[in-house]
C-alpha cells in the first residue's frame, strides 16, 4: 500500500474473468490489523457490525467488509476508505462513490469460517459459500425450496451423498438469486439445476420467470474439503467468463491458488 495515498497495487482483469477472493477469518487475529480494518469500514458499516450480539459475528463481518473494500481498491486504484455504497430495492450493494471507477460489479458471501467476494466487469455475479461439516436442513427444508425435479434428485441420491448433493443445489441457487439481485422475491422452485455426467451445469425456469439459460455462466468449486462455493454470472452475448481464485489476508497477504471446479457451465 502506498502509505501517503492509502492506494493499494492496481490488479487487472479481463472483461471474460470473474475473480473471486477467498479469506478465512479464523486466521485473522492480530490486534493492529483488525483495527486498521476498522478504520477503512464506514460509520453505518461499524454500527451494523457492533449490532451483533456474538463477537464472532462481529469479527466474521469485519473482515468481510474489510476484504471487499481492500479487493475493489485492487482494481480501481482508489483508497479501501474512500468506497461508499447504496443498495437496490431489494438490498443488494453497490458502488455509489467515488464516481469514475471501472463498472465494477460484486457480491459478498461467508460462513464462520470462509469468506468469499466475488468480482466482475459490468455483468450481474452472486457468489455462495457454505461450510458442509454443519450439516444440511432437514427434508422438509429442500422439499419447500428446491424445484420438483431437484427434491427428487436429491432423494435419489444415496443417503450417504444427500448432504452433499444438498449443498451443491443450495449454494448454486443462492448465488443465482444473488446475481439477479431480488434475493426470494424470486421463488426458487420456479428454476432447476441439473447436473450432468461430464460435469456441467444446467439451468431451467418456469415460464412465468422471464430468464434465458443462454444468459449464465456457473461454476461451483471446492476451495477446502468442508465447503461448497458457487459462483453465478450473468454474460452478455454468450460469452463464458473465466473463474479466477485468490486467497489471502486483506492488507497483508494474498496469492493466486487452485480452486478446485467440481462442476460448471
Amino acid at each position: 500500500m502506498d502509505k501517503t495515498t492509502g492506494r493499494l497495487p492496481r490488479l487487472s482483469m479481463d472483461q471474460d474473468e470473474v475473480h473471486l477472493w477467498f479469506a478465512d477469518p479464523h486466521e485473522i487475529r492480530d490486534i493492529a490489523l483488525l483495527r486498521a480494518y476498522e478504520a477503512l469500514l464506514s460509520e453505518e458499516e461499524l454500527v451494523r457490525m457492533r449490532q451483533f450480539r456474538f463477537a464472532e459475528h462481529r469479527h466474521v463481518h469485519l473482515v468481510s467488509h474489510a476484504l471487499m473494500r481492500v479487493v475493489l481498491s485492487r482494481y480501481a486504484g482508489v483508497a479501501p476508505g474512500l468506497w461508499r455504497f447504496t443498495t437496490n430495492v431489494y438490498g443488494r450493494p453497490e458502488i455509489a462513490a467515488p464516481e469514475g471507477v471501472p463498472p465494477l460489479r460484486f457480491n459478498l458471501s461467508h460462513s464462520a469460517d470462509m469468506v468469499l467476494f466475488g468480482v466482475a466487469l459490468d455483468e450481474d455475479i452472486g457468489v455462495d459459500v457454505e461450510n458442509t461439516a454443519r450439516g444440511a436442513p432437514p427434508e422438509n427444508f429442500a422439499q419447500r425450496f428446491f424445484a420438483r425435479r431437484e427434491y427428487q434428485d436429491w432423494l435419489a441420491v444415496a443417503p450417504e451423498r444427500r448432504q452433499e448433493r444438498f449443498f451443491e443445489y443450495w449454494t448454486l441457487k443462492e448465488a443465482y438469486l444473488k446475481a439477479r439481485g431480488q434475493g426470494l422475491h424470486v421463488p426458487t422452485t420456479q428454476f432447476a439445476f441439473q447436473f450432468e455426467r461430464d460435469g456441467g451445469i444446467d439451468i431451467s425456469f418456469e415460464q412465468g420467470l422471464d430468464d434465458d439459460p443462454r444468459n449464465w455462466s456457473f461454476w461451483q468449486f471446492r476451495p477446502t474439503a468442508e465447503h461448497h462455493a458457487a459462483l453465478a454470472v450473468r454474460g452478455r452475448g454468450g460469452v463464458r467468463q473465466r473463474a479466477v481464485c485468490w486467497r489471502g489476508v486483506p492488507l497483508l497477504d494474498e496469492r493466486l491458488f487452485s480452486c478446485e471446479t467440481v462442476h460448471r457451465t
